[in-house]
């Protein structure tokens, strides 16, 4: 038999479906000019990586299911990078598959049936191989130098803070945010710090934002969303990206002198609530703090 199946799949972002009916085009012709009859289609798999989500490749694994039956004998795919971009992987893929009697074609990279098709083969699987990461490198040298120019870079926008246009533009004229204060929200965070630093609890500020007909995307304000605010220090200006410091990202709203009272009643306030939890009563809670605090 001269059965065959086609494995297109997406590689980045910048795909499309228009990319993988290329592929499917593409694959198809080659498989014609080869004498070979397609049965099955196998282009669900949307992984950016090809080594890194192997595990969310689920039409990977269903064509490795399929090839144990026997009813193809070739896997066709627009370049081997398709395939798999770690040289380890892809020996482990093929060698599996070879023992189904299922062999892996390029439709477009001429790779020849003996040693030297071999050898081109394996340089190709190596060039993927760096090439992957090389662009790895580039994208975060690139993440990195966007946060260190203080622009956005895709992070949630923390209630407080708003985007702009920095002035400046990314391919194709994108637009390139930076992060500034919302001059409508940042008073509340003001005040939800000031308040509760000055001991006033969670639920008493949120109703009393709410009764001055404060709102969060229209709804009233819960203190639960408190607690992820206040440990912030973002608030201060601080960000910590790719393990160091980037500190002209968020624009600070409160200094840290108020941060760190806050900090300091954060952690008492979970010393008590731990205590109050215990079965046995602690005779020093309460009046007993650490002297750091």
């Amino acid at each position: 038999m001269n059965n065959a199946v086609i494995y297109p799949r997406f590689s980045s972002t910048g795909q499309n479906e228009m990319t993988i009916e290329g592929q499917i085009r593409v694959c198809t012709k080659f498989a014609e000019s080869r004498g070979l009859t397609v049965i099955g289609l196998y282009d669900k798999d949307k992984a950016k990586s090809a080594s890194k989500e192997t595990e969310k490749r689920k039409d990977l694994h269903r064509m490795f299911t399929d090839a144990e039956t026997g009813a193809f004998q070739y896997i066709i795919v627009y370049t081997m990078d398709r395939f798999a971009r770690n040289r380890n992987e892809s020996v482990l893929f093929k060698s599996q598959l070879a023992k189904f009697g299922v062999k892996v074609l390029s439709a477009t990279e001429p790779i020849a049936d003996d040693e030297g098709g071999e050898l081109y083969e394996m340089f190709l699987e190596w060039n993927a191989e760096k090439y992957s990461q090389r662009l790895s490198k580039v994208v975060k040298n690139g993440l990195t130098t966007a946060v260190a120019n203080g622009t956005y870079t895709g992070q949630k926008v923390l209630y407080g803070y708003k985007l702009i246009d920095s002035g400046r533009r990314g391919g194709k004229g994108r637009i390139i945010h930076k992060v500034a204060i919302d001059e409508e929200q940042a008073p509340v965070v003001r005040y939800i710090f000031t308040e509760y630093a000055k001991g006033t609890d969670k639920k008493e500020i949120a109703d009393a934002l709410n009764a001055k007909g404060y709102r969060i995307k229209g709804k009233p304000f819960k203190f639960r969303a408190f607690e992820n605010w206040l440990p912030n220090a973002k608030y201060t200006g601080e960000y910590i990206f790719g393990g160091r410091e980037c500190n002209n990202t968020f624009p600070p709203i409160i200094g840290k002198a108020l941060f760190d009272d806050v900090q300091k009643r954060l952690v008492k306030n979970k010393i008590l609530a731990g205590a109050n939890s215990a079965v046995e009563p602690y005779l020093l809670t309460g009046k007993a703090v650490c002297a750091r605090l």
